[in-house]
């Protein structure tokens, strides 16, 4: 992983530091060794400055580094494991950075002019990749502390809704302003965006395969059945 840091400057993530190179001659120019980082993520960009998810044995967090100088900025240390947000890049919105911590089994917000936590919640587990709405977040969660599709506020960590989704929501797609999801009842829900409102509901069961496919006016959805007879695609009018 490599990002621009200064003009004619590109810097490289090594396994526990960083890697200076010259971008026209391909020549490293210096490392840097960072203490207590096993490994870094790819950062994201902020400010100029550029936040690094970062992970070691025991615990892990977020490091900022001053674009002028080079030098950290702050760094939010986290008991238990960090990583990406379901593969993805670290989420940024609202001067909040949510960090995924335990394979997505909770979420906190860090505040990212201080490195101070703002927020943790605990998701068990974050099925789906979060979703920035206004100054929110949506996302899809699963296990002993929620099966739901749920709405929280960015900077606080509120919930401001969540709905039941029987056996959890992995996946859930846009429909105009509202979000629809199938649970493992077989039951395709649009939830509106904004509060969280069951606006309409299909029984197609018995159970719901994929992600939703929206097409125009049309909602394509995957339907299994767990008595051997088969898959089968369903089309539903929006």
């Amino acid at each position: 992983m490599s990002r621009p840091w200064r003009d004619g400057e590109l810097v490289c993530s090594a396994r526990d530091g960083l890697i200076y190179v010259d971008i026209a001659r391909g020549v490293v120019l210096r490392r840097r060794s960072l203490p207590g980082i096993d490994r870094l993520f790819p950062p994201v960009e902020f400010e100029g400055d550029l936040l690094f998810p970062y992970a070691n044995r025991a615990s892990g967090g977020l490091v900022r580094f001053a674009s002028g100088t080079g030098d950290v900025a702050w760094k939010c240390v986290r008991r238990g494991q960090i990583t990406p947000t379901k593969g993805h890049r670290l989420l940024v919105h609202e001067r909040t950075a949510v960090l995924s911590v335990n394979g997505g089994s909770s979420l906190v917000g860090v505040d990212v002019d201080t490195g101070e936590t703002r927020w943790s919640f605990r998701a068990q587990w974050l099925y789906t990749p979060l979703e920035v709405d206004g100054s929110s977040i949506i996302f899809g969660t699963a296990g002993g502390h929620g099966r739901h599709l749920r709405r929280h506020d960015v900077r606080t960590g509120e919930t401001e809704w969540a709905v039941p989704m029987k056996g959890g929501c992995p996946y859930y797609a846009r429909c105009g302003e509202c979000l629809v999801a199938g649970d493992w009842n077989g039951v395709l829900r649009s939830v509106r965006a904004t509060d969280g409102v069951v606006v309409d509901e299909a029984r197609v069961g018995p159970h719901l395969a994929g992600p939703p496919l929206v097409v125009g006016d049309r909602i394509y959805v995957l339907r299994w059945s767990p008595d051997g007879a088969g898959t089968a695609l369903l089309a539903l009018d929006v």
